[in-house]
């Protein structure tokens, strides 16, 4: 499984790595994570690169996690992207692209 974890704030993105690799890794699934400090590396490695899931902050510097889960829409098929739970209603109305029973 290949896991996309998008966060400019270096603490977060490690504390949320960590987490996640606990996670999965005692359920003895092979995971490879991926950081990204940005919308942009994020965007770019999705080039190359075809992730399981991505976790995208919303609130990024420069690109914004919105404008990245839009363009990974626009791209094609989308990965699933997991959303922070106080931002659910604020990616319904922005994004308008997955059913409720995918949040």
């Amino acid at each position: 499984m290949l896991i996309a974890l998008c966060d400019d704030n270096a603490r977060d993105r490690t504390g949320l790595a960590k987490a996640i690799r606990a996670i999965l890794n005692g359920r003895r699934l092979a995971v490879e994570l991926r950081e990204f400090p940005s919308g942009e590396a994020l965007l770019s490695a999705m080039d190359q690169e075809a992730f399981s899931i991505c976790f995208p902050d919303i609130f990024l510097t420069g690109v914004s996690g919105v404008a990245v889960a839009r363009r990974i829409r626009q791209a094609g098929p989308p990965p699933p992207l997991w959303l922070p739970p106080p931002a659910r209603s604020i990616w319904r109305t922005a994004l308008r692209w997955a059913p409720p029973t995918a949040w």
